[in-house]
């Protein structure tokens, strides 16, 4: 519920700080099977970078997942799969609206179109920045999900992406990655 109605008034600040300001002027969010689509399958590589960056035993990385472990762990292992999923669907709304939809607009109209995609990655990065390490995968993620919205010019399309991609991850980590990086097994699984 935390979690939620945290990623919920991000949507909420971002869609009152644009009504405020007047930005942005050109927010399309248009929902249609194709941008769905197009979304999924712009969260392909995301998805790919989350299990090579799993999967690859750097010091910088494995501080990454002692954190998620410590901290994030506790907090979302009750979750069950339809809570990830809301939670997922909301971050990728309030996140999207708040980063690409009113910040990367207004600093696209300041900056044009590479600074702006630029900046707000960077913000993006830094909102998520629970290491060096992570601000770097969050901004490149956060400047790959503008320079989408940026070319499909549909909101919706970095919105799927970023659930997608959340959904996967947290599924993952969640109902499959233990702390100690082992699978979970349950009690009555049989282990060869």
């Amino acid at each position: 519920a935390v979690a939620i109605g945290f990623e919920a008034g991000l949507g909420v600040i971002a869609t009152g700080l644009g009504w405020l300001t007047g930005w942005p002027e050109n927010w399309t969010l248009d929902p249609s099977w194709r941008a769905l689509t197009i979304g999924l399958g712009i969260s392909t590589p995301m998805i790919a970078l989350f299990f090579i960056l799993l999967r690859w035993p750097l010091p910088p990385l494995k501080q990454i997942t002692d954190l998620l472990d410590e901290f994030f762990l506790p907090l979302l292992r009750p979750c069950t799969v339809l809570d990830l999923a809301l939670i997922s669907i909301v971050a990728g709304f309030g996140e999207e609206l708040l980063f690409r939809g009113f910040l990367q607009s207004m600093f696209v109209d300041w900056l044009g179109a590479i600074g702006g995609c630029l900046l707000a990655g960077i913000l993006f990065g830094l909102a998520h920045c629970v290491t060096f390490t992570y601000f770097l995968v969050a901004t490149g993620i956060g400047v790959y999900l503008g320079a989408v919205w940026l070319v499909t010019e549909n909101l919706l399309v970095p919105i799927t992406a970023h659930a997608a991609y959340d959904f996967v991850a947290l599924i993952y980590y969640l109902k499959v990655r233990t702390p100690s990086g082992s699978m979970d097994y349950s009690e009555d699984s049989t282990i060869a």
